[in-house]
């Protein structure tokens, strides 16, 4: 992809640069700014008024700093950018940074809260997500940030254990999911505001492939965002129903329970289906709403592989209103229902 030759150009001779140093000198050496592209220049647009690859994350020509610090974020980390204060916590604040991980590395976030702010962070390892919270995180907040899963299309972010808020935010390549939660507790919420969402094709077979996906929790917010995940995952086009993309926006009760649920005036478009919300072993114990969407059609008239919704295991009250296809359908429950054999 353009943008990894660039920077991988950028980063080399930066690197080189601020390795010269005279005598035995141990101080840190200066810092290296690198400038941001969008990371794939053919990253599709969706319709009018929702979130692109240009309007979401950092945007082009940003200077960022490269990463020189640890694979720890907060807990009073001296390398964070300041603080600053939300819902009465105090949070490091990590904002302007280029985090480029390899091998084995991901980032994990400590401490009772972290906002990563205005940040590119990409991998060319194989890890289970970039961002990861750890259990004594109590708040993980992204805003206006750029995530690449690289050549192994590696997990945006990951909250199991604590609120995790991303907002303005742009993720490509991150086969399992660009954003994930399994809070087994059912407290913790998962709220995704404003961002693009975008996979391409080859990500490893064994990854199943959703846009947003909880499995347990305590609320889950999906509120104008655009999440388009490429149906056949074959490079070369082919039409393999034996590597497929999972949805758009994956909902299971598998891991435990789920609380609310609200997925508002979003763009929609691919996988097995857009949407699943699957009871399993465990229930939906509040109020689940489907309002306003567009089930984009770029791939399939009715926008994934076997339609909008998988209809088995639909928790009992669902409110479906207000949904619509690209071309202008609307779309009640038992359309959709009807457009997901």
């Amino acid at each position: 992809m353009p943008s990894a030759t660039v920077l991988s150009a950028a980063l080399a001779g930066a690197l080189l640069a601020g390795a010269a140093v005279t005598g035995c000198s141990t101080s840190e050496p200066p810092p290296v700014t690198l400038t941001a592209e969008v990371p794939m220049a053919d990253a599709p647009n969706p319709e009018p008024g929702f979130p692109s690859a240009t309007s979401a994350g950092v945007p082009a020509g940003t200077v960022l700093t490269l990463w020189r610090g640890g694979d720890r974020l907060g807990g009073g980390d001296s390398h964070a950018s300041g603080t600053t204060t939300v819902d009465g916590r105090t949070c490091d604040v990590y904002d302007g940074f280029r985090f480029e991980l390899e091998g084995d590395r991901q980032l994990r976030v400590t401490g009772s809260c972290v906002v990563v702010r205005n940040s590119w962070l990409s991998t060319t390892g194989d890890v289970s997500a970039l961002l990861t919270q750890t259990e004594d995180n109590g708040l993980l907040v992204v805003e206006s940030s750029t995530f690449d899963g690289g050549p192994s299309h590696v997990r945006g972010v990951q909250g199991d254990f604590a609120d995790l808020r991303v907002s303005d935010s742009a993720f490509f390549r991150f086969g399992n999911a660009a954003i994930e939660m399994n809070d087994r507790s059912a407290t913790a919420t998962l709220t995704v505001e404003g961002c693009y969402l975008y996979e391409t094709t080859g990500w490893p077979r064994d990854q199943h492939v959703d846009g947003v996906q909880m499995d347990a929790g305590g609320r889950l917010v999906v509120r104008g965002t655009t999440i388009l995940v490429t149906p056949f995952g074959d490079p070369g086009g082919a039409v393999d129903y034996d590597y497929v993309s999972n949805s758009a926006i994956g909902v299971g009760a598998t891991l435990g329970d789920i609380g609310t649920v609200l997925l508002e005036g979003n763009l929609l478009a691919g996988g097995g289906r857009l949407i699943y919300l699957q009871q399993k072993d465990f229930r939906f114990t509040g109020t689940v709403e489907v309002r306003d969407n567009v089930f984009d059609q770029r791939y399939f008239p009715a926008g994934a592989i076997w339609g909008p919704l998988h209809p088995e295991g639909l928790p009992a009250g669902l409110v479906w209103e207000g949904n619509r296809l690209g071309d202008g359908t609307a779309v009640d429950l038992q359309t959709a229902l009807d457009l997901s054999p």
